[in-house]
């Protein structure tokens, strides 16, 4: 039996869809709202937050729709987390 859970929230957000999508899947987009800073090298995402850090793979992106990222630690199962 699998330790893991679906989480899915939908929060309303009065913004264009261009501009959501921007902050879903930029280095500045991100850090101004889900970390403090973000860095990018291809399809790998490093997070931080207050002295630690995490690195995710941008697995897939729709343009104004969606993107996928995994996070690195989870590399031997098909977990992932998503934004809609």
């Amino acid at each position: 039996m699998s330790d893991r859970i679906k989480f899915q929230t939908e929060i309303p957000i009065k913004t264009s869809v261009s501009i959501l999508f921007d902050m879903l899947t930029t280095p500045s987009g991100l850090s101004d709202w889900f970390c403090n800073d973000v860095n990018v090298d291809g399809d790998i995402y490093t997070f931080f937050w207050e002295g630690s850090e995490e690195k995710a793979e941008m697995l897939k992106a729709s343009k104004n729709e969606y993107v996928k990222f995994k996070w690195e630690e989870d590399e031997d199962d098909d977990s992932y987390f998503e934004f809609r």
